[in-house]
């Protein structure tokens, strides 16, 4: 389920308004009220938090900007003012008055309140509080589409916009640019501009400080909770943390989450580089795509190099030699890669200096040889192919093959090349036996052609133990509906698999929330008409087992035990 951008924004503010206090704080103090503010915020919108997608780390992204240093979204205050000027269309008196603003002082004075009750308040003086204060003079609150679409905004969208941004930005690291798509080149600032269109004057704050890496502080993501947020004693000390391990940055395309292509180090590990836009001078802007090295020739390569071993191989033109006796490998000629052979582009076999990973190769098979400085004679083929000869080498790619050389050439290709493993089953999905060991024939089990979707809000331990005697498969994750995993008919009947998803009905939120986010998968049939996946409490399994064995009662079990369609 989408978490509304406003939440996030109510933290920040009240974040901000300790700082500013007017009455100056303790350090210690401060501290307290920050973190007290935090837990009370994470308590208050905890059903909303909890109903995030667990992949989607889009929330814990935005709390934390200054940590994301593999992203580069290109802006500084000069060129993200003239874009917002661009996306609003100022005029130019509106746009000379606000460039004009004074910002030699980092904080000013404010008249904040309706007449009678001003207050003048301490505002920090940045380009996010300069967007708020021209949005309000230019009447943007008061639009009839920013007054009903600002509380729809969501993180997700903010994040996937920013992803977007920094994705076709040259400066960003290799993981993030491996998310980028071709139809972005020309558009790719468009879903920050409709989000601006979108917003109050007080989330466009925050998003612009947001884009350029800046709250002016730092949410706690550690931090002690009283015992007046637990049931635990005061003698007790609980210490909450954000957890940062293993996040890795998606792509939101409608239902789909893309990850990204090249392997890269965990959030946390990056957390502790340098920041690469620390040494640049503050007058960039966007890179300009006329400053890009051209892109190099593609060709298909042999093998893809395995992620870990990318730092210890060696470039077209210094491929060590290798001893056909001993087969070590000379290590003269070798230098590590550059940083052009480690980019997305080559790790997708489109780049002319591509890491290779050597094909093994069974006796008797031709392997291919990229070094053409020394060549052998052909093979002998009268004689045994099963014996190992260190003199063949690869054919000159121009020479023209006859067509038996073709023939035999081809056998040994197929020996050579290993065959490609099958999909894994994901570890979300419990493959079931196909038998019903409950019901007299397995036709006759209810549950034949159906496929289980537990939701989170079950806790009952025996739930898997029911279902395993029908044979049934069963998923815990939505994720696997919009992936080619599950079969479409039941191998026995012939018939579409029916899904159904089990829920707790007594936890009404939470099952709620789960239906929202099947619905927001929108499943679609091969035809193109919208599929719907029946919602029953998860005690109809249980129930169906007694009605099998005769024990249960009568009435419509199917009908007592339904919750709706989504």
């Amino acid at each position: 389920m989408p978490f509304p951008f406003i939440h996030l924004c109510t933290l920040l503010e009240e974040l901000e308004g300790v700082l500013l206090s007017p009455t100056p704080l303790l350090p210690s103090t401060l501290k307290s009220k920050k973190e007290d503010l935090t837990v009370r915020w994470h308590a208050r919108f905890s059903n909303s938090i909890n109903t995030i997608h667990r992949d989607d780390p889009a929330l814990i992204f935005a709390l934390s900007p200054e940590k994301l240093v593999d992203r580069d979204y290109g802006f500084n205050e000069d060129t993200l003012s003239r874009f917002i000027a661009r996306t609003f269309q100022m005029s130019l008196a509106d746009y000379e008055r606000w460039r004009s603003w004074p910002k030699l002082a980092s904080y000013r004075t404010e008249a904040r309140g309706a007449s009678g009750s001003v207050v003048n308040t301490l505002v920090r003086n940045d380009l996010g509080s300069r967007v708020e204060r021209i949005m309000r003079e230019m009447g943007r609150d008061t639009v009839q589409e920013v007054h009903l679409l600002h509380k729809k905004i969501t993180v997700e969208e903010v994040d996937n916009a920013l992803i977007i941004i920094a994705a076709n930005n040259e400066e960003s690291s290799e993981a993030i640019k491996s998310l980028a798509r071709s139809h972005d080149r020309n558009a790719f600032t468009r879903p920050l501009e409709r989000l601006y269109l979108k917003l109050g004057s007080n989330q466009a704050k925050w998003l612009t400080r947001l884009l350029l890496k800046d709250y002016g502080f730092k949410v706690p993501t550690v931090f002690n909770v009283g015992s007046q947020h637990t049931s635990f004693s005061s003698a007790l000390k609980v210490t909450a943390e954000v957890d940062w391990n293993n996040i890795i940055p998606i792509r939101r395309e409608g239902s789909n989450m893309m990850k990204p292509t090249v392997i890269q180090q965990t959030t946390k590990a990056i957390e502790g580089l340098p920041d690469p836009k620390t040494n640049v001078t503050t007058s960039r802007g966007v890179v300009s795509r006329s400053n890009v090295q051209p892109l190099l020739r593609s060709r298909p390569i042999l093998a893809e190099a395995a992620p870990s071993t990318v730092n210890s191989q060696t470039v077209k033109g210094d491929t060590p030699r290798q001893d056909p006796e001993s087969g070590a490998s000379s290590t003269t000629n070798k230098r590590p890669l550059s940083e052009v052979t480690s980019s997305s582009l080559n790790s997708q076999g489109a780049g002319r200096y591509s890491p290779r990973k050597k094909a093994a190769f069974s006796p008797g098979s031709l392997p291919e040889i990229t070094g053409s400085s020394s060549r052998a004679s052909p093979p002998n083929t009268g004689g045994s192919s099963a014996q190992p000869s260190s003199t063949r080498s690869n054919l000159s790619p121009r020479k023209t093959k006859t067509t038996s050389s073709r023939q035999q050439s081809t056998p040994r290709r197929q020996q050579s090349s290993p065959a490609k493993p099958s999909t894994p089953i994901p570890s979300s999905i419990t493959k079931g036996t196909g038998t019903c060991l409950i019901s007299s024939s397995p036709k006759t089990c209810p549950f034949t052609n159906c496929i289980f979707i537990l939701s989170p809000s079950i806790t009952s331990p025996f739930i898997k133990q029911l279902i395993a005697p029908h044979g049934t498969t069963y998923t815990t994750s939505l994720q696997t509906l919009t992936r080619k995993v599950l079969p479409r008919r039941c191998p026995d009947t012939g018939r579409k698999v029916r899904k159904i998803a089990l829920v707790e009905t007594k936890k009404r939120d939470e099952t709620i929330a789960f239906m929202r986010e099947i619905e927001a998968l929108g499943l679609k049939r091969s035809s193109g008409e919208r599929e719907y996946v029946e919602v029953y409490d998860w005690r109809l399994v249980e129930k169906m087992r007694g009605v099998e064995e005769g024990i249960g009662g009568g009435g419509n079990v199917w009908k007592r035990y339904w919750v709706g369609a989504a």
